[in-house]
């Protein structure tokens, strides 16, 4: 708690160098412009103009708070990531601020951030990880419930984080639901087609409709991504006046699919 009241004077001193002109305007849309960093405990994302001025008022101010309360910056461990033409210009500023130049995507609490959608090698981390739990594991030495209780707890899991702030693309759940459906079986082949006890759409129903209760990733790929719209919906949680420019008109519409009843309820809501 210490450490957070310290590091918002940070974001205190970035607001109010702005607005005295030490920092340039970014120019965004509406109340983005607001937004001048990111901080989540030590991991901080600081928005600023690609401009020789700006880069170094912005180490005088990182080298003031640094004297004043005894939290150095770790430059090593920074990046600067720049959005221009000149390849050149950018590793100049990070020149000047002591830092390497970082490429999209790159990657804030975990989740991997570049302009535009993701890659398929942006998400094979996802399908590495998954792997790799099931290199540590030996299936045939299982019985087919402690199969089960792997694939709810660990396998199903994983992909929780990502399916939260992502719409994942159909190529991706076919290749999770493989992994998943390969180790229920204790299967080394890829091919998710053969003689199986269980059809996988059965698996992955409630157990009261006599499936095994396996997630279904699309179906909760959407229930997470439709909490966005409740808070949309729920006056009461948050400032929705930011929410609604930066989240639901860049993000949700994008994501969610408009022919379904959550796409149906968006477009019932009030415009921006």
């Amino acid at each position: 708690m210490l450490f957070l009241l310290v590091v918002d004077v940070l974001c205190r001193m970035l607001r109010n160098s702005c607005d005295h002109g030490d920092l340039s305007e970014l120019h965004l849309k509406g109340q983005l412009n607001d937004i001048k960093s990111l901080q989540f405990v030590d991991d901080t994302i600081i928005f600023n103009k690609a401009a020789e001025s700006d880069i170094i008022n912005l180490k005088l101010i990182l080298y003031l708070f640094k004297n004043f309360s005894g939290l150095a910056i770790n430059l090593s461990k920074s990046n600067l990531l720049y959005n221009g033409k000149s390849s050149s210009k950018g590793a100049t500023l990070a020149n000047i601020l002591n830092c390497s130049i970082a490429s999209p995507p790159i990657k804030y609490l975990g989740f991997p951030l570049k302009r535009g959608s993701l890659s398929r090698s942006d998400w094979q981390p996802l399908l590495d990880s998954l792997h790799y739990k099931l290199s540590s594991w030996k299936s045939k030495h299982l019985s087919i419930g402690g199969r089960l209780v792997l694939l709810k707890s660990v396998l199903s899991s994983l992909p929780v984080y990502y399916m939260s702030f992502f719409k994942l693309p159909p190529w991706l759940i076919k290749n999770i639901d493989r992994i998943r459906h390969n180790f229920l079986w204790g299967k080394a082949s890829d091919n998710i087609k053969g003689n199986n006890p269980v059809n996988w759409r059965t698996v992955c129903s409630p157990k009261a409709s006599g499936g095994l209760g396996v997630i279904n990733l699309h179906l909760f790929n959407s229930a997470l991504l439709s909490k966005w719209l409740w808070h949309y919906l729920d006056n009461g949680v948050i400032n929705l006046h930011l929410f609604n420019s930066a989240l639901l008109s860049k993000w949700l519409w994008h994501y969610l699919d408009n022919t379904s009843y959550v796409g149906r309820v968006l477009q019932l809501c009030p415009p921006l």
